[in-house]
């Protein structure tokens, strides 16, 4: 429905915006990641709103490529696994697109969701993310790791910039750059014994375990320590790669999603022992939660689910299973998707006229204005 609206807004500037492949308007940039920039397009064959990720510095940069690389074969896996009902799914793609006037460009299709990320509806909250609230969005999140982890990859870039939503707050993973194939791939079996390909240790360390520091797992920022050795030893990075379950990796990121949903803020700035957060956390919990109680006091329930789901140890570590049959999960996720629309039925509506603002901002500092008038639930709204 609002897909709609910014159709009818963007259709008297289609002829002046910029055009890819004679196929794709686009309309803005709406982020940037480590390898790409992500533009909103209208898909002018299917008459839709799309998400495209173009690569850049692609001429100069090996390890970018290898990223968008990675990134595209995780979607395409993912898609041919039947498992992308919570992904931003795979639409298109072309390694020699052509701008209208000609340059080149190297880029991918996904759809697109209009809410856009989680980071921001945190962000621009007046007030703390309701638990109800906070269980529904975790609970979502969970499933689709679950579907991810089925199609044999382990995200390993889990953030709340990573978690975008759709028009009923329905939640979707994006960004799969970093994500590892789960499956025996890298492995070389042999008839004694399997061990894995000095050559493999490269592509792990381009690929993966560079998420953002402040929601990946303990065993992860030893991993990364490992791969960035000047020359790292495949037998050591072997058997990493067989005792760490990459899941549950996903599993902790997850758990510090809820917190910072729960609290606007980071529970650690790295889990790691250096870090005087995360070992207060660990070794002195009465002290930790008490130098949030300005912030928000939560109860026991909470702590207990927050401790196994950023339980330090991997092995021990809840699995999604248990996190999504745990009492705390189950006692605050009945907030149903029409609750929690209900409940942010004053953020959705700013966030659409917010939106179309911005928009026809974007239109007039391109000097493509003109008079537009629109309707946004029962107003008209006149932007000049």
């Amino acid at each position: 429905m609002f897909q709609s609206e910014i159709l009818r807004v963007c259709e008297g500037y289609l002829d002046l915006l910029p055009t890819v492949d004679g196929r794709y308007k686009l309309v803005k940039d709406i982020g940037i990641s480590r390898f790409g920039k992500v533009h909103l397009a209208v898909d002018l064959k299917q008459g839709r709103l799309v998400a495209i990720k173009s690569l850049i510095h692609w001429q100069h940069e090996e390890s970018h490529l290898r990223m968008f690389l990675n990134e595209l074969g995780n979607l395409v896996k993912i898609r041919k696994a039947g498992k992308g009902a919570r992904v931003c799914n795979l639409l298109d793609f072309n390694f020699r697109g052509r701008y209208s006037g000609g340059r080149s460009i190297v880029y991918y299709v996904m759809q697109y969701k209009e809410m856009g990320d989680l980071f921001t509806l945190v962000e621009t909250l007046d007030e703390h993310v309701s638990t109800k609230l906070a269980g529904f969005f975790h609970h979502q999140i969970c499933l689709a790791l679950s579907d991810v982890h089925q199609a044999g990859l382990a995200h390993l870039d889990l953030k709340p910039d990573n978690i975008v939503l759709d028009e009923d707050l329905n939640v979707f993973l994006c960004d799969f750059g970093h994500s590892l194939d789960t499956s025996d791939r890298l492995i070389t079996r042999t008839r004694k014994n399997k061990f894995l390909h000095p050559r493999h240790v490269e592509e792990l360390a381009s690929t993966s375990f560079v998420g953002s520091e402040q929601y990946c797992a303990p065993e992860v920022h030893d991993f990364q320590a490992l791969l960035r050795e000047p020359e790292p030893d495949s037998a050591r990075v072997h058997q990493a790669v067989q005792s760490i379950d990459f899941g549950k990796c996903d599993v902790f990121s997850a758990g510090v999603v809820l917190f910072v949903q729960l609290h606007q803020t980071f529970p650690f700035n790295k889990a790691h022992a250096d870090d005087l957060h995360f070992r207060t956390m660990m070794k002195k919990p009465q002290i930790y939660w008490k130098s949030f109680k300005n912030v928000r006091v939560v109860d026991q329930g909470f702590r207990d689910f927050f401790y196994e789901s950023c339980e330090t140890i991997n092995a021990k570590r809840a699995s999604l299973k248990q996190v999504l049959g745990h009492p705390w999960l189950q006692d605050h996720r009945y907030c149903s998707g029409e609750e929690a629309k209900e409940e942010m039925k004053q953020w959705l509506r700013l966030k659409k006229q917010l939106f179309i603002k911005e928009l026809l901002e974007n239109f007039k500092d391109q000097r493509r204005v003109r008079k537009v008038a629109i309707f946004l639930g029962n107003e008209v709204v006149d932007f000049r």
